[in-house]
């Protein structure tokens, strides 16, 4: 088949931006044409893959988004695409992709009545999610289902929720690479081993809540301070940070780190703090339990379920302080506190998180069968 990716804008990071290239690849791997199509694309091309731009402009994002659609759609016409994946939201494609979206947990502002952006994103959720549409659906979590069959009455044998998914790079270690990242790290910043490396790990350190940990971290006492060490790596505002860090007398316990691959960073710490702000899908925690850490996330994350069953912590959401450093008093305090959550993350089976893309690709196959 000839099959279509469409994306507006496309940026080397983020779960949504993985599954789009793993799953391209995926495609050609079974022998499948694959297109790309993008407005914009920041990052290396994918290889064995037409990459087209696609050139759209209108009134805001969400204009240009329109515009993007119908031209993906005319494209698709006149070059006999079999069937158009879409990881943006475009409606007539064969398959939509529901990526960072968790509008059941929005509530729109007043203000955002008198925006243009609103309505005509309305328009579009409503031609993707109506009744008489026939795009199916990749939903990555449950809430998700259950806010579109309630909210646009979408027929459930539309709905399809992906089983949760992990990148390759995040695939649990041998314990011997594991232990080999852990004590590089460790060496590397002058790290003890009493104490404990709590990571934090992304783009946009606010939106990541690194603000939150390291504010957290001003609770402790000293004595419990020295028992951890805060490593945060990724792009965002060191110098933010640095400041923050700074002004609460705590600069001494946190490591702005090289960035390295994520399974070797997730396998060196001791914790993963996910604690974002808006990112309600945010997959870290997933990855960490893949590589038999465990994680601390916040209730608002969609798969905090999944994640305290399986050697992870849920702190309250509102967001509190309190609860935050309250944990990383009980990590520096209870010597056997993090063995017991990483002995219920290493059992998990991660194959189990590793098989998102070819079921997405099954699903598409089957499809257009």
């Amino acid at each position: 088949m000839t099959i279509a990716l469409a994306i507006m804008n496309f940026y080397d990071h983020g779960a949504t931006r993985r599954d789009f290239r793993d799953l391209a690849q995926e495609l050609v791997q079974r022998g499948h044409q694959v297109v790309i199509l993008s407005r914009k694309w920041h990052a290396e091309m994918l290889p064995r893959i037409h990459h087209v731009k696609i050139s759209a402009s209108g009134i805001g994002k969400t204009g240009k988004l329109l515009a993007f659609g119908r031209k993906v759609r005319s494209y698709c016409r006149q070059n006999s695409v079999d069937a158009l994946i879409a990881f943006s939201r475009i409606a007539g494609a064969d398959f939509y992709y529901l990526g960072d979206h968790a509008m059941h947990l929005h509530a729109p502002h007043w203000s955002n009545y008198l925006s243009p952006d609103f309505w005509l994103g309305k328009y579009l959720e409503r031609k993707l999610f109506a009744p008489s549409a026939k795009t199916g659906i990749f939903a990555l979590a449950p809430g998700q289902i259950d806010f579109l069959t309630k909210k646009y009455h979408t027929p459930e044998k539309r709905l399809e929720l992906l089983p949760f998914g992990v990148p390759a790079e995040s695939h649990r270690l041998k314990e011997t690479d594991a232990h080999f990242f852990r004590t590089s790290l460790r060496e590397k910043y002058s790290i003890s081993d009493r104490e404990k490396v709590l990571l934090m790990i992304g783009s946009g350190f606010r939106n990541k809540g690194v603000d939150r940990a390291v504010t957290a971290l001003s609770y402790l006492s000293r004595e419990h301070l020295q028992k951890i060490r805060l490593v945060v790596c990724g792009k965002g505002s060191v110098s933010k940070m640095d400041s923050l860090a700074r002004h609460y007398n705590v600069r001494d316990r946190v490591i702005f780190a090289e960035s390295i691959s994520r399974g070797a960073l997730l396998s060196a710490a001791d914790m993963v703090l996910c604690l974002s702000r808006r990112e309600f899908l945010e997959e870290t925690p997933l990855e960490s339990i893949s590589c038999g850490v465990p994680v601390a996330v916040t209730a608002a994350n969609e798969f905090n379920a999944f994640v305290e069953k399986n050697g992870g912590v849920v702190l309250p959401e509102p967001f509190e302080i309190r609860a935050l450093a309250e944990l990383l008093h009980r990590i520096a305090d209870e010597a056997d506190f993090l063995d017991g959550l990483k002995q219920k993350a290493m059992a998990l089976d991660p194959d189990c998180l590793y098989h998102r893309v070819e079921n997405m690709a099954d699903r598409i196959e089957a499809g257009k069968k």
